[in-house]
């Protein structure tokens, strides 16, 4: 029993850290309200998916971006995103996590992204509100 409730926290606590931050679905449909919580607004294609299990064992997906052209923040000509869950090649599954966006190679668009770095980890980003690659530039 208290392994079952032990399991069930840290579910919740990963869908929670890394969705919305406790964003409402509301605020996240509004463009306006993600742009201001994003740190960084890019146009850019993505160039490689890898999917990797950490020290702890958690598996996270690595979204390469090569950036073609920055409208807010400013950082190196390719990004890394960080997401929870992910397939590895042995086909072991992560967690899914809800408003996690899905990548494919080549896709290009805009991306709305929140610095993740901690400390003195390596630079990542993620997803604000769980918004992938939208096609259209939204009027703000």
């Amino acid at each position: 029993m208290n392994r079952i409730v032990k399991s069930l926290v840290l579910l919740f606590l990963l869908c929670f850290a890394s969705s919305s931050y406790g964003m409402l679905v509301s605020e996240c449909r509004d463009m306006k309200f993600v742009a201001e919580k994003a740190d960084v607004i890019i146009r850019g294609e993505v160039t490689k998916i890898d999917v990797q299990r950490n020290k702890l064992g958690h598996i996270h997906t690595y979204v390469t971006v090569r950036v073609s052209e920055y409208f807010k923040g400013q950082d190196g000509a390719i990004i890394t995103l960080k997401l929870p869950g992910g397939m590895l090649k042995d086909g072991t599954p992560g967690i899914g996590v809800e408003d996690t966006p899905s990548f494919k190679l080549g896709q290009e668009g805009y991306l709305y992204l929140r610095n993740l770095r901690e400390g003195d980890e390596e630079q990542f980003y993620g997803s604000v509100c769980g918004h992938g690659i939208l096609e259209d530039f939204p009027s703000l």
